[in-house]
């Protein structure tokens, strides 16, 4: 998927794990998140998130749930609110009501400048046709700030940081590849 519009994250979530793992023909209305699938093969390997790597640097915690209690039948309790970010857009949904989402701008990004702002009240509004971040100014604000708050304690970085830190990382390569050849050349005219 690469929108963030309900047609594309309100999707179903499949699951099959033969042995018995999964209930069979189970079915839920509980929401679910990408986030959500690494907590739950970490449980499924037997195997704990760890607080540092390599006993020094301090992990960013993991966003999402462990789906396994799901899978058997039982129900999760809700998180209060869902988080993406995809490709230089973000979006929020509170508590399956209110849905914040971003529209991606790279030169607001780049200047700091303030995101341009969708929101949605999607009990009223499930396909996203009336944009009232101009009259629940107080909402898209609040929603804003607890976006950001996620964004900075798990990492999630805006679109042109990826793109400049992959553009450098082709520069640089490209540079010692010519570091290389030429260090070739040189032995061979030397020989």
């Amino acid at each position: 998927k690469g929108v963030l519009g309900e047609g594309a994250t309100l999707s179903p979530l499949v699951a099959r794990w033969p042995g018995g793992k999964i209930k069979v023909h189970g079915m839920t209305d509980d929401m679910t998140t990408y986030l959500d699938l690494m907590p739950t093969f970490l449980q499924v390997a037997g195997v704990v998130y760890p607080a540092r790597w390599h006993g020094d640097t301090p992990l960013r915690p993991l966003g999402g749930r462990n789906l396994l209690p799901l899978f058997q039948g039982e129900s999760l309790s809700p998180p209060e609110n869902f988080y993406w970010n995809l490709d230089g857009h973000f979006a929020l949904l509170d508590r399956g009501r209110w849905k914040l989402s971003s529209v991606y701008n790279e030169e607001n990004e780049r200047n700091n400048a303030e995101p341009v702002l969708k929101l949605y009240d999607l009990m009223s509004d499930p396909a996203e046709t009336t944009n009232l971040a101009g009259k629940q100014n107080a909402m898209a604000s609040m929603l804003l700030d607890n976006y950001r708050n996620w964004a900075d304690e798990h990492g999630a970085v805006p679109r042109y940081q990826v793109l400049d830190t992959y553009k450098s990382l082709r520069v640089a390569h490209s540079q010692a590849m010519k570091h290389h050849l030429e260090s070739i050349r040189k032995e061979r005219s030397a020989s």
